[in-house]
């Protein structure tokens, strides 16, 4: 995966995060409590198709669980 497409991915993912932290009292105003469910599984199924997608690139790209085991213990 490239480096924009990475910074691309990660600007998408926290903006989905964001938009669900960062602005609950317009969807509370704005949105029935029905649609602001839906609303809020669509962002958690966007978000997870995401993950899903990036961790697809990443193993392409020859990322094993050892080396991410790795990585993580580093940090």
């Amino acid at each position: 995966m490239g480096a924009t497409a990475q910074t691309e991915s990660r600007q998408t993912a926290l903006e989905i995060v964001a938009a669900d932290v960062c602005e609950p009292e317009r969807q509370q105003t704005e949105l029935s409590d029905e649609e602001s469910w839906k609303e809020h599984q669509r962002k958690v199924e966007k978000f997870l198709q995401l993950c899903d997608e990036m961790s697809k690139e990443a193993e392409a790209n020859g990322l094993t669980d050892e080396i991410l085991a790795e990585i993580l213990a580093e940090r």
